[in-house]
């Protein structure tokens, strides 16, 4: 990343996508108590893994295809927040879906600069 902002921005996407990672590997194993809830787990663990190489890669590369891409997992976990309403889950799902999408905004400038 070019600009302090999109350093800042690209940084808090790859560590929060790690630790969405790591929270559905745990919950793969300690807090699935169905064949549904561990096969939710493994999609999110999934999502947070592409997640992740894409950031490391492509989004550092400064990538267009990246930044688009990198919506696709900020709306999906805030999708939790809307299916989940009033949950604490939800609630947390969100938080960290609106930090990724200002963390996302951040990086504009870097990948769509013209000058």
């Amino acid at each position: 990343m070019r600009t302090m902002w999109g350093k800042i921005g690209w940084v808090a996407l790859l560590v929060l996508n790690a630790m969405m990672l790591l929270n559905h590997l745990i919950g793969i194993v300690v807090i699935a108590a169905s064949p549904d809830e561990r096969q939710m787990f493994v999609g999110y663990a999934a999502m947070s893994a592409f997640a992740v190489l894409v950031l490391v890669f492509a989004y550092r590369d400064r990538r267009r295809w990246a930044w688009w891409a990198s919506w696709i997992p900020v709306l999906a976990i805030g999708a939790v927040f809307f299916i989940g309403g009033l949950s604490p889950i939800g609630w947390w799902y969100g938080a960290t879906a609106l930090v990724m999408a200002l963390a996302q905004l951040a990086t504009l400038r870097d990948f769509f600069r013209t000058a």
